[in-house]
């Protein structure tokens, strides 16, 4: 059904799962792992890098390796916080926001704003999604 579709319209059909793609370019620094992404189907298959299969996986023009990449989350943060209208918590975040540790006390402020850290999450999700679409395009497909 899928094929005839394709043929029929022209254009490919595939509907990509941007937060589980997201969710293994930005998992982590995992070496002895690979992620490869079927672009016929949108599934993501995970493939140990010692293994022959990851050379054939790797040599399949139907697979594409996810790339890795590491979310900035100080970046990122700045960029959310900008949009954020609460005066104690912007006062807050400048105490807390700089040097080293302020990941960390950063994400301690969060946890006493839950509405402001869930809006967080969502940002960060919609990031991520965004930069994985931007990679799904750079190889042709939406």
């Amino acid at each position: 059904m899928k094929n005839l579709l394709e043929r029929i319209f022209g254009e490919n059909t595939v509907s990509f799962d941007l937060r589980k793609i997201a969710f293994h370019v930005f998992a982590g620094d995992y070496r002895d792992t690979a992620y490869f992404l079927n672009i016929r189907e949108g599934r993501v298959c995970v493939v140990e890098r010692s293994e022959d299969e990851f050379e054939e996986f790797a040599d399949d023009e139907n697979y594409e390796m996810i790339p890795r990449e590491h979310f900035d989350f100080y970046d990122y943060f700045n960029r959310f916080a900008g949009s954020i209208d609460h005066e104690g918590f912007r006062r807050e975040l400048d105490r807390v926001g700089h040097g080293k540790g302020a990941i960390r006390r950063i994400k301690d402020l969060l946890n006493h704003y839950p509405e402001i850290q869930q809006k967080g999450y969502e940002y960060e999700d919609e990031a991520q999604k965004e930069i994985v679409q931007e990679w799904l395009e750079s190889l042709g497909l939406k």
